[in-house]
């Protein structure tokens, strides 16, 4: 075994570490199957360098040549999405909108997660610097909620300071997509401009999404991160090809 086979299965078992780790950052289903990825991985790499050899080479030439397409896709792919990710998360649009657009992320009775906590107090951040504007709350209700997301936002925002006439709810989505696209219905005039706020992570997603049905979008993402971010990184290269070929 060569010094760049060595680095390249160092590289895969120190991969599936990162994978593994993010399980106890942040437990949910998403991470658990990143988890199960990373034991086979490093579990892969170590015997890789036990036997100094790949164990995958006496396998059909054609099957060692579809991995190998599938692995260089997915990889060029996966950096490219994150790129764009990593960019639009720290990248705020200057711009004074029509509209601004919360969207809804999970809820813990009648208070916001973390995570849309810090989409408001972003919301509220660009309330003050454009006071007439209206804001869009926008977050369906789960049948085991007793309040919906849009609910939930719109008693934080007043309670930071936002006027009740200025807020508008949309409590009929479960998804990005959805968030947006019945947020849209919502205004007579379509050439409005919205200015999307969300978490850093999601900011790409958002406003390709928020392009791809007609709107004239612009995007302000929180940049406070909290526990499991990372984990939210890995899962955006999904989601972004989900909005791409599925929205």
């Amino acid at each position: 075994m060569n010094n760049f086979q060595k680095m390249k299965y160092g590289l895969y078992f120190f991969t599936g570490v990162f994978c593994i780790v993010n399980l106890f950052l942040w437990w949910n289903l998403f991470t658990i199957l990143l988890c199960i990825g990373g034991i086979l991985l490093c579990a892969y790499s170590f015997v890789c360098f036990r036997q100094q050899q790949n164990i995958l080479a006496k396998l059909p030439k054609p099957f060692q040549y579809v991995c190998r397409v599938c692995v260089t896709t997915f990889i060029v792919s996966f950096l490219l999405i994150e790129t764009l990710v990593i960019i639009n998360g720290v990248k705020k649009d200057d711009v004074k909108p029509d509209y601004i657009v919360v969207l809804g992320a999970a809820i813990k009775g009648d208070q916001p997660s973390k995570a849309l906590r810090y989409r408001l107090e972003e919301a509220y951040d660009c309330y003050i610097q454009y006071p007439n504007v209206k804001i869009i709350c926008s977050g369906g209700k789960a049948s085991d909620k007793k309040y919906s997301e849009a609910e939930v936002m719109k008693k934080y925002l007043v309670k930071l300071g936002v006027s009740k006439k200025q807020i508008l709810l949309e409590d009929n989505s479960f998804s990005t997509y959805e968030n947006l696209r019945n947020s849209y219905a919502l205004v007579d005039n379509k050439d409005a401009s919205f200015l999307i706020v969300t978490n850093n992570f999601h900011a790409f997603r958002a406003k390709y999404i928020a392009n791809k049905i007609g709107m004239k979008a612009y995007c302000s993402p929180s940049q406070k991160l909290y526990k499991g971010f990372t984990a939210n990184y890995i899962r955006e290269y999904f989601s972004v090809l989900k909005a791409v070929f599925l929205n």
